[in-house]
């Protein structure tokens, strides 16, 4: 994201020691990599077979990524002025543009990495672009990456290796190295994840420790002991399905830091995740109803959260009320009254009966549908239908 420098001179020399010029760590490399054809510029996976054709390991094709990008994308203040957001509709997009946000290099450097087998991640987050500057903590800004070497995760960021900000108003494109592998540390100055575990710490910082000054906070995360292990979090994160860190991300965030935002991306992530839970559902539908209905539990489970959490649109409350009545139906159908006590039948029709009183006050929230009035009417004689029985059970 674009940041103001406006710096002290004791600030200045700081950030200097932090994040000067570091030595060329693989001169050769760099050499190949800043002579690399032009023409493959487009071609994404023979520009990376020319990159990585002289790499001998992780990190020299971590190297040659970090620092392709950084040398040929420039970053799009313009698009940022005019705020049109993420330009780039896709990662052809940003080749053809050789322009991007931080997302867009963010991006980039992942796609790349899979076509180096490298294991990377687009990590979002807070930012600072000052010493003495006050993150916004209510809403991410920027996004960087961490990639896996050898085993051992690292941190980069190739928006700010690429980029520095002069004056109040001019962005300037000038590489630098110190954002490549910076020590988790030192990255936290200014860089603040969403989710604690790629702070890559054994103790992460809290995000109202963020707006610290760097010594107080290079000194906290020195000074802490372990906590929680982070590689098993993230190894653990990383064997999700993609519903699932969706959701767990979104999660994180919120627990992190519960602003009003977090909450509302929170809010959306479990709906997303009920969705994809319930397309799923559908391959078992016809054979395997059991599984089915488990999955359209779970996608209902999810979907009752999001409703305390934001205000639903339309088509989210159409979403769940037809959810509500299907399984609704569904389990009446399938009922076995044998296998149920009396009382333990007056509960499931009672819990049948409130999930169709909640979907019917969903449908009839809804100001624009074609199908909501006759799915309301549905409604209406199937909760009489279960009304009926339990009344009956009631005597």
């Amino acid at each position: 994201m674009k940041k103001v420098l406006l710096l002290s001179f004791w600030n200045l020399l700081f950030l200097t020691q932090l994040y000067a010029q570091v030595p060329d760590p693989f001169p050769k490399l760099t050499r190949w990599v800043d002579t690399a054809p032009v023409a493959l510029m487009e071609n994404l996976p023979a520009l990376c077979n020319h990159l990585l054709s002289k790499c001998e390991n992780d990190t020299q094709k971590a190297w040659v990524i970090y620092r392709w990008i950084s040398r040929n994308i420039s970053y799009d203040d313009q698009a940022l002025e005019k705020d049109q957001g993420r330009i780039n509709k896709n990662i052809q997009d940003i080749l053809t543009r050789q322009k991007a946000l931080c997302f867009g290099y963010a991006q980039l450097f992942v796609r790349m990495c899979e076509e180096a087998d490298l294991p990377a991640v687009l990590i979002s987050g807070y930012s600072k672009g000052t010493l003495t500057a006050q993150a916004n903590l209510d809403t991410a800004d920027h996004a960087w990456n961490a990639v896996q070497l050898d085993g051992q995760w690292a941190l980069l960021d190739a928006t700010w290796g690429s980029s520095l900000i002069q004056g109040t108003n001019d962005f300037v494109q000038t590489y630098q190295e110190g954002y490549f592998l910076t020590t988790p540390a030192k990255f936290l100055i200014n860089h603040l994840p969403l989710q604690p575990m790629w702070q890559l710490l054994d103790c992460p910082l809290q995000a109202s420790q963020f707006n610290a000054p760097p010594d107080t906070i290079l000194a906290k995360v020195s000074n802490q002991a372990a906590c929680f292990n982070f590689q098993d979090s993230i190894e653990n994160f990383l064997s999700l399905t993609f519903a699932e860190q969706k959701y767990i991300e979104a999660q994180m965030a919120y627990d992190f830091n519960p602003t009003p935002n977090n909450q509302s991306v929170l809010g959306h992530a479990l709906v997303d995740y009920a969705t994809r839970t319930s397309d799923q559902s559908e391959s078992y539908k016809g054979n395997e109803f059991d599984k089915w209905a488990s999955l359209q539990e779970e996608a209902i489970r999810a979907l009752e959260r999001a409703h305390t959490l934001i205000n639903f649109f339309d088509w989210q409350k159409e979403f769940y009320a037809d959810l509500l009545v299907n399984l609704s139906v569904f389990q009446y159908n399938d009922l076995d009254p044998a296998a149920y006590g009396k009382q333990e039948l007056k509960q499931v029709h009672e819990n049948w009966i409130k999930r169709l009183q909640l979907a019917n006050s969903l449908l009839k929230e809804i100001v624009k549908s074609y199908m909501a009035g006759q799915k309301i009417q549905t409604c209406d004689n199937f909760q009489q239908v279960i009304q009926e029985e339990l009344d009956r059970l009631n005597k």
